[in-house]
């Protein structure tokens, strides 16, 4: 770091991460450590984005290439942008390693100097946090998609803590004293960390709700929230120690797919799962099937409808009908802050939670 007087914190984040690229690929949720894991970011991938089939990518925050790799996997032509030249010099070794055709360029996520609307999708993991000005990035992201293109985004909420944060730094504690080693490095670079997301906009952590109404705000069409990371959680805890696998599973982590309105070019519609167009019931028949149905009362069924969602952007919206029609609104989505496992994700029937 440096104490020059134009050092800004744009600056600042981008040395972190430069410090951080040597040992970037040795962390769990960083690089892939199994090919259960490898096939659950495929599937994630695929059900919102559909195959690559040659078009166009961008990966934000490419960071070493890890989301580029499988984007390349399935087929699409991959562009990775980072802000960190030496997150890209590992980036462009661990392409030149696997024979991966993919360009890696120089850039900040939130003025990237690409073209213009020369994208079919843009993806980002884990960037959304980091932003310091949300609303000028997904103006330009927006700008960069192509009519009908779609923006991923991955990310999570890792500045709230619970009690399973609690209990994980706790089991630390007590084990570090056993083994009486002191990682100095990693108190300072701990450090620096908190001191940068005290700076940025999501200072008090990026939930779902605020990321979808600024994406709506800067022109993108129907957010929609994607909460089942279980499987990919699940491959990685097999990495992780207990406590740090279960804080991983309480935190608020999501995937939230946006369309960029106008004629759509060969993208796929955000994932959702529906039947034919059906008539949406009176609130009497809502009444009626709530009482039987065997759900939270505050959750409602649409399976009687003919219509399964599986993501969807609920939380203070009035939820409804993928054809247009208003539906019912659930208390709980109205009121709660945070999704609860019944809520996550518009999951309406038991055998879709996932954890």
């Amino acid at each position: 770091m440096t104490a020059h007087a134009n050092y800004s914190l744009r600056d600042e984040i981008r040395d972190y991460w430069s410090d951080r690229a040597e040992t970037f690929d040795l962390q769990v949720g960083h690089e892939i450590f199994s090919e259960q894991e490898r096939a659950a970011w495929h599937a994630l991938i695929s059900r919102h984005l559909g195959p690559g089939a040659g078009r166009a990518s961008l990966d934000l925050a490419c960071g070493t290439g890890v989301i580029s790799h499988l984007m390349h996997d399935l087929g699409f032509v991959v562009t990775g942008l980072d802000w960190s030249e030496a997150m890209l010099a590992k980036a462009r070794a661990k392409a030149q390693k696997r024979g991966a055709g993919i360009r890696f360029i120089i850039g900040d996520a939130e003025r990237t100097l690409e073209d213009r609307a020369s994208y079919d999708v843009i993806v980002t993991r884990h960037l959304v946090w980091t932003l310091l000005d949300p609303k000028t990035a997904f103006a330009e992201w927006f700008s960069l998609l192509k009519p009908g293109g779609k923006l991923l985004v991955i990310d999570g909420d890792f500045a709230s803590r619970n009690w399973a944060t609690n209990l994980r730094e706790l089991w630390e504690k007590l084990t570090t004293g056993k083994s009486r080693v002191v990682d100095n490095e990693g108190a300072v670079m701990a450090r620096r960390h908190l001191s940068i997301l005290a700076r940025v906009y999501f200072s008090g952590g990026a939930r779902a709700e605020e990321i979808g109404r600024l994406l709506t705000e800067a022109g993108f069409e129907q957010p929609l929230v994607d909460w089942k990371l279980g499987a990919v959680h699940r491959a990685q805890a097999r990495q992780l120690s207990w406590p740090k696998a279960l804080e991983r599973a309480t935190q608020h982590r999501f995937a939230i797919c946006a369309t960029k309105p106008g004629q759509k070019s060969t993208t796929v519609p955000c994932h959702r799962e529906t039947a034919p167009p059906v008539a949406v019931p009176s609130p009497v028949e809502v009444e009626q099937h709530r009482s039987s149905t065997p759900l939270s009362s505050d959750c409602y069924s649409l399976r009687w409808q003919g219509c399964r969602p599986v993501c969807g952007f609920p939380v203070r919206h009035d939820l409804r009908h993928p054809t247009g029609a208003p539906a019912v609104r659930s208390r709980r989505l109205q009121l709660a802050a945070r999704p609860t496992r019944a809520d996550r994700g518009w999951k309406w029937e038991p055998s879709d939670l996932d954890g």
